[in-house]
């Protein structure tokens, strides 16, 4: 505005000091010509001298007047270019401003976001590492790991946050999990198994170990798999104690089949001590005793049967 103002105020000036130099100049020329007519200058010479300037005057006052109102056109079309550009700084520097006022709360949002992620990852984790001797954890779909428990971290020799990102059948081969995992992915269904034989390479003297363990796959809103939770439990104690289970109640069945106990009531003979078989035969005692149980006999003869049977060995003795 301010040199709108000095322009505008340059151009008056300009312009009234053309007119009034035409306007005198055109004065003088009436005033002369009045002048030799009434006689008071009687001198043509001194006549021409001053004529000719007042009659040349008046069309170079009328060209610089055309050329004031060029420039001043000129002038006037300087001040609305440079009002329109005024304006447009003006009008950008706000959109500029409402666009940083936006950005800077985009800002403020992320970072709360990311703090709240971090609290729920920290307290996930947590909740994760308090879950005892089970084996936890998250995968994305490239069977990456997310989320890692300290129990299973520890399988591998690494804390939880050096796990994040590495893959697991890198770490440990294992095509048969790793098929297991793919199907999952590709399925979306779930999986589990029990007792799940596995031996770490590179480690003989653990032997063969065995683990109970799922898996669950995460979908979004949509229904597409985007990530797979594991849990795994090392159940190789359990299975080696129930195999030495199994085994001693396999050797307790053999030892029972062994044993032929008696009971009930057994027909025997008054006279002769048969009993009577349940094929309906008699046998000696001792033959039915021996078939129905693991004594074997000895014989001899007792104090009274030896006086009776041997009398003469009796006397002896």
């Amino acid at each position: 505005m301010l040199f709108r103002t000095v322009l505008t105020r340059f151009g008056v000036i300009k312009l009234t000091g053309i007119l009034t130099a035409f306007c005198v100049l055109l004065s003088l020329s009436f005033y002369l010509a009045f002048a030799f007519i009434v006689g008071e200058v009687r001198n043509i010479g001194i006549f021409l001298s001053l004529l000719i300037p007042s009659l040349v005057a008046p069309p170079v006052c009328i060209l610089l007047l055309r050329l004031n109102r060029s420039l001043y056109r000129v002038q006037e079309e300087l001040l609305r270019t440079q009002e329109g550009l005024e304006r447009r700084v003006a009008e950008r520097t706000e959109e500029l401003d409402e666009k940083n006022e936006r950005l800077r709360d985009e800002i403020q949002e992320k970072k709360q976001a990311e703090a709240a992620l971090q609290r729920e990852h920290a307290l996930l984790q947590t909740v994760m590492n308090s879950a005892g001797n089970a084996h936890l954890a998250y995968l994305d779909r490239s069977l990456n790991y997310v989320l890692v428990n300290e129990t299973l971290a520890a399988v591998y020799g690494y804390r939880p946050e050096e796990m994040i990102g590495k893959n697991p059948f890198a770490l440990i081969p294992n095509a048969e999990g790793e098929a297991i995992c793919s199907q999952v992915r590709d399925t979306g269904k779930a999986f589990e198994v029990h007792d799940f034989p596995f031996e770490f390479p590179g480690q003989p003297e653990r032997g063969i170990t065995y683990w109970d363990w799922t898996l669950h796959a995460v979908k979004d809103p949509g229904g597409h798999v985007i990530g797979l939770v594991l849990s795994a439990y090392d159940t190789t104690e359990r299975k080696r104690n129930k195999d030495r289970m199994e085994q001693l109640v396999l050797e307790l069945q053999e030892s029972l089949a062994k044993v032929k106990t008696l009971n009930g009531l057994l027909p025997i003979c008054a006279s002769c001590k048969k009993i009577r078989t349940d094929q309906g035969y008699w046998e000696q005692i001792e033959t039915y005793i021996r078939g129905h149980s693991e004594v074997e006999f000895t014989h001899g003869i007792c104090p009274e049967c030896m006086e009776k049977l041997y009398p003469e060995l009796s006397e002896k003795k």
